[in-house]
């Protein structure tokens, strides 16, 4: 509630899956990881605030913790959790958030819409909403794992020096099986 009016307010998110948890925070050089730097897929970024924004509400489910598990909205910081935890803060890191988001939903929506089961921290009633949000609480969740991307029409040779002295030397010849030089 009240995020649509907030989102360009969020300074801060965590995200707790289980054992696994990662914070982000806002910076002059834009979003990282905390503590290690690493800079935010903005395109993940984008993709959890809007998904976030976007959920509506379609009906009321269970509010009975003992089902927390049968819809994955149970305590996400419990071993094991399947839930996953997003708490948003501002830049004072007073939190602005605070929502479970559990299992994916099949069959309430129509078209290609997604649906998800979510709770509010703070709330014992558990919502089948429309909409979905995928936030992981792994560091590859988040960062671009890519070490370089190279265009292979601009390699002709490709050298590897293994710790023990040995050399592997690849060499392009004529043309790939797409008939590129």
């Amino acid at each position: 509630p009240g995020l649509v009016d907030n989102v360009n307010a969020v300074a801060g998110i965590a995200v707790q899956a289980g054992e696994k948890s990662i914070e982000l925070k806002r910076g002059e050089a834009g979003w990282t990881v905390v503590p290690s730097g690493y800079p935010v897929k903005d395109k993940k970024l984008r993709e959890v605030l809007v998904g976030l924004v976007r959920m509506t509400k379609l009906e009321p489910r269970t509010a009975d913790t003992a089902k927390y598990e049968i819809i994955q909205v149970e305590d996400a910081a419990k071993p094991g959790a399947k839930a996953r935890q997003v708490t948003l803060k501002d830049d004072k890191g007073a939190v602005t958030g605070n929502v479970i988001l559990g299992k994916a939903a099949t069959g309430f929506t129509t078209g290609n819409e997604e649906a998800q089961y979510v709770r509010l921290a703070d709330d014992k009633q558990s919502w089948l909403v429309r909409g979905a949000v995928g936030a992981g609480g792994e560091l590859k969740d988040w960062v671009d794992t890519t070490v370089m991307r190279v265009k292979t029409g601009e390699v002709s040779q490709v050298e590897f020096r293994h710790a023990d002295g040995d050399i592997l030397t690849l060499t392009k010849n004529g043309k790939d099986d797409k008939g590129n030089d």
